[in-house]
């Protein structure tokens, strides 16, 4: 015979057994909450993860260069684009490979003119050519602009341009040479062949952040564009982020820019602000890491600018703008030996000025303050 308490008990049971589905089903459901949030707050660390490592060496590259050997570099850099263009996720060694020659270093320039006078039919030659010009004419136009260097650089422009458009010629999709053509469309205030090099770049290689990075410059107040139409650019360009996670970085070009407009009024605080808060939008954006270096060091916290600017060169390797930061604000931390160390690495790309000479100066004396003058 059943105990009268039978019903009770299972009454009690079933409810127990209730209440701890119901927390259960309470347990999954906050842990799906706050794995849901984790990936809303951190989508770019996903992203940024699924990007293979940077494997291109600007070093190795333009040591190659130096000595000649143009069989190595066609076969590097051609290896670089190739992948790129069956799997866009490997955009970036390209990217670097290619952007070593953005240097103010003469001998490069005339390292890139031999090499494709040996190699007349190769598009790694002619894209760092180009590459290696529009740079050229860029510095003349935003840093040392003159009657002279005007005309200088609408030779180098022209020049740049016409190299690039003969490497597309031999790789019909060498995003490399479509950004350039961006670029010195952009450099030479020419809206018709702005829009023409945009057009054509985006209806071939629509994947390429090399090719929206340039679109987004010439997008800049500065150039003509406005922070609206740079948002929309970086909305509709996040259609392709699953072909190439680079494409987030895009979304880091409003704050950088509202950034930029602070920093050149020497409003420090606010200028951090909106880096910070492009590295939250954007990611893993080695330019956002670098204008925040740039902000730390102009305000004296010379460990963060050092931290940030590591960060930013692990991001892409040998940059000038990050090696330039480090070497100063090593020496500013009393560490002459690191200051050193970056300074001759940036004077492998770029030419001694009054600055970098001075600098040399002091890590030699305060290497001797030391005891360390035979280091």
């Amino acid at each position: 015979m059943p105990s009268p308490f039978a019903k009770e008990n299972f009454a009690r049971g079933h409810g127990k057994m209730l209440e701890s589905n119901m927390m259960l089903s309470r347990l999954r459901r906050h842990c799906w909450m706050l794995c849901l949030a984790w990936i809303m707050l951190a989508p770019n660390a996903l992203a940024a993860e699924s990007l293979p490592k940077i494997t291109a060496s600007r070093v190795k590259i333009l040591e190659n260069l130096r000595m000649a050997r143009f069989d190595m570099l066609d076969a590097e850099l051609s290896s670089y684009e190739k992948k790129a263009e069956q799997d866009p996720r490997y955009e970036m060694n390209a990217i670097v490979a290619f952007g070593a020659f953005e240097c103010g270093n003469s001998l490069i320039a005339s390292g890139v003119d031999n090499w494709v006078k040996a190699h007349p039919d190769s598009y790694a030659a002619l894209t760092a050519k180009a590459t290696c010009y529009i740079f050229g004419a860029q510095r003349r136009i935003e840093f040392w602009p003159s009657k002279p260097n005007e005309e200088e650089a609408a030779k180098f422009l022209a020049e740049g341009a016409r190299d690039a458009t003969e490497a597309i010629k031999i790789d019909q999709d060498l995003a490399p040479a479509y950004a350039l053509k961006i670029k010195a469309a952009r450099l030479s205030r020419v809206e018709q062949d702005k829009a023409r090099a945009r057009d054509e770049a985006l209806s071939i290689v629509p994947w390429s952040f090399a090719v929206r990075e340039q679109i987004m410059y010439a997008l800049l107040p500065k150039w003509g564009g406005s922070q609206s139409q740079m948002q929309q650019f970086a909305d509709s360009s996040q259609y392709y982020e699953a072909q190439n996670p680079a494409l987030q970085f895009l979304k880091a070009w409003v704050p950088l820019d509202q950034g930029d407009e602070f920093f050149e009024h020497s409003q420090l605080p606010q200028a951090l602000d909106q880096y910070t808060q492009a590295v939250q939008a954007g990611g893993e954006y080695w330019t956002s890491y670098r204008r925040r270096a740039r902000a730390y060091y102009a305000m004296h916290e010379w460990q963060k600018a050092v931290d940030d600017a590591a960060h930013s060169n692990a991001l892409y390797p040998d940059n000038s703008e990050n090696l330039r930061v480090l070497a100063f604000a090593a020496y500013r931390l009393n560490n002459p030996e690191a200051s050193i160390l970056y300074l001759g690495d940036l004077l492998r790309f770029e030419m001694p000025d009054p600055e970098t000479a001075q600098l040399l100066s002091s890590d030699q004396a305060l290497l001797k303050s030391q005891g360390k003058e035979n280091w």
